[in-house]
């Protein structure tokens, strides 16, 4: 009989050993071919406020045209640009830096008021400031303190003139002169001046006697010289008096007072002679 046993298996195949490499590489294109083609992952962006940049608020583009439509006809006279010519500009700001002799007497007489003008120099934006608010609201308040320096600048010009003239009319817009190194006359820099005719109109007005009444004696206003080169000496001071700036009258003043004090030493000396003879 013939050998009817089954043919002899196939030896087992070996096993290939697989890297970590090739696991991961294997999952992520498993994850690819998952996933739809043609999509992008798009990331979430963070909501943004009412804020200026967030475009919530944004006025849409290309709707002018619609809004001016929407308007009346007296909504776009108002609307409408107009141009100023320079000319007619400057005629406006001159028209409202005219004041009337009663809006100056008005200003004055707030501002020279007894207890407010106490501290005036300290205060003098906020009283501007309540004057163009409570009185000239058709004013600045640049135009308002322009007003009274050019009221207190004609004052204290009268002032001085009085003081030069004694009270005469003088001339207010002499320019004094110096004498040069080579004899000629030199004019000394121009100063601020006003015409007789102004000083005597505003001399003459409630405004300079409302000014006078608070600021007669003012130092800013008036300079006091004394009569002497230097500070008189107190009686009721034990100060030694200062010296004065001259150097020869220094040597004078000593003659003096050595005079005055041996004169004064002799007559005590009589004085005590008598006295023993007694």
């Amino acid at each position: 009989m013939q050998n009817l046993s089954a043919p002899a298996a196939d030896p087992a195949p070996k096993a290939t050993p697989v890297t970590r490499s090739e696991i991961s590489g294997s999952l992520g294109d498993a994850k690819a071919a998952s996933e739809p083609k043609g999509k992008k992952t798009v990331t979430a962006k963070k909501s943004k406020g009412e804020g200026s940049r967030s475009g919530m608020n944004a006025r849409k583009q290309g709707t002018s045209d619609d809004e001016i439509e929407e308007l009346s006809a007296k909504q776009k006279a108002l609307a409408a640009v107009t141009y100023v010519d320079s000319d007619s500009e400057d005629e406006t700001e001159e028209e409202t830096e005219r004041w009337s002799m009663e809006a100056k007497v008005q200003l004055v007489s707030y501002i020279t008021d007894v207890e407010r003008y106490k501290t005036f120099k300290i205060s003098q934006p906020k009283i501007y400031q309540a004057l163009q608010k409570n009185y000239f609201p058709g004013k600045t308040v640049a135009q308002v303190r322009r007003c009274w320096n050019g009221c207190w600048d004609r004052y204290k010009a009268v002032r001085r003139r009085q003081l030069h003239t004694a009270g005469g009319d003088g001339d207010a817009k002499d320019e004094p002169e110096d004498d040069s190194a080579d004899g000629k006359k030199k004019k000394r820099k121009k100063q601020k001046g006003f015409s007789k005719n102004v000083l005597d109109a505003f001399e003459a007005s409630s405004l300079f006697q409302m000014i006078d009444s608070v600021a007669h004696d003012q130092e800013d206003v008036v300079r006091q010289y004394p009569l002497s080169s230097h500070r008189v000496k107190d009686e009721s001071s034990n100060e030694e008096p200062s010296k004065p700036a001259d150097p020869g009258l220094a040597v004078i003043e000593d003659a003096f007072r050595k005079v005055s004090e041996t004169h004064n030493a002799r007559i005590q000396f009589e004085e005590c002679r008598l006295e023993l003879e007694e």
